[in-house]
């Protein structure tokens, strides 16, 4: 048992305590500092961005309800088309009784 652990967990917490050292090492080296005015900066250039973010969710409100209407209007104007285009048919047919079925 005194084998086994001299021989594989010593040096697996040997690499975790290297591993976890030359990654503390690197953090610290590439670590960058943020100055008051910098921090005030990015806070206020987040700040704008959360309201431009706001209007233009406002905006894309505004255009999805518009085209439901827009949908709503073509719809209806589809529905008069085919009407238009059964009348046309009807009234082309030589006695007017053509057995054309109106569109539902």
């Amino acid at each position: 048992m005194t084998g086994i652990f001299a021989e594989i967990v010593l040096p697996l917490a040997g690499a975790v305590l290297i591993g976890v050292l030359i990654g503390w090492l690197l953090w610290r080296w590439r670590r960058q500092v943020v100055t008051p005015t910098a921090w005030k900066q990015l806070n206020a250039s987040t700040q704008s961005a959360h309201a431009e973010l706001a209007s233009v969710r406002a905006a894309r409100a505004e255009l999805l309800a518009e085209r439901t209407l827009l949908d709503d209007r073509m719809a209806d104007l589809s529905t008069q088309l085919d009407d238009a285009r059964y009348e046309i048919r009807r009234l082309r047919s030589h006695d007017g009784d053509d057995g054309v079925v109106p569109p539902t």
